[in-house]
């Protein structure tokens, strides 16, 4: 019982749940776009990317931030895999900014990228998963490969 989530933790998921899906499909948009990484449209979808991420790492900081002693010692292990996926966010992330600056010459990287921060949001995700089902959250939503819905 010593895990088990808080109306309020329960609610804090939900959001943090809701925002980490948002991001997860602004980086399935954007790399679907850089695929072809001369496209204009790439910079119009990296605004609203960098904005999701941010808002899911916010939220993955406030849930984290509300565990009582006993559930941040009995999620300890969970809650470090997290923690490492939410480093590999950012670090893809400002990798990512910064192809995008130099433009042209990064075009690969761009899509390589895409793809490592993608997969770091899958990791991210999984992780927000594992806390919830230890925390006895039940999951409102499924939340879905993006690029199954997108199809």
């Amino acid at each position: 019982m010593a895990l088990q989530a808080t109306p309020e933790q329960t609610a804090q998921f939900q959001r943090l749940s809701a925002s980490t899906q948002a991001a997860r499909k602004r980086a399935q948009d954007f790399l679907r776009v850089s695929s072809n990484p001369e496209n204009p449209e790439l910079s119009r979808y990296a605004d609203p990317l960098a904005n999701e991420l941010v808002e899911a790492q916010s939220e993955n900081d406030k849930f984290l931030k509300s565990f009582s002693k006993q559930q941040q010692s009995g999620l300890k292990k969970i809650a470090k895999k997290l923690q490492k996926a939410d480093s590999e966010i950012t670090s893809q992330s400002k990798s990512l900014n910064q192809q995008l600056e130099r433009g042209g010459t990064a075009g690969k990287q761009i899509v390589s990228t895409a793809e490592k921060l993608d997969k770091a949001l899958g990791d991210f995700q999984s992780g927000q998963l594992a806390i919830a089902t230890e925390m006895g959250i039940q999951i409102k939503q499924v939340l879905s490969d993006p690029v199954a819905r997108s199809e």
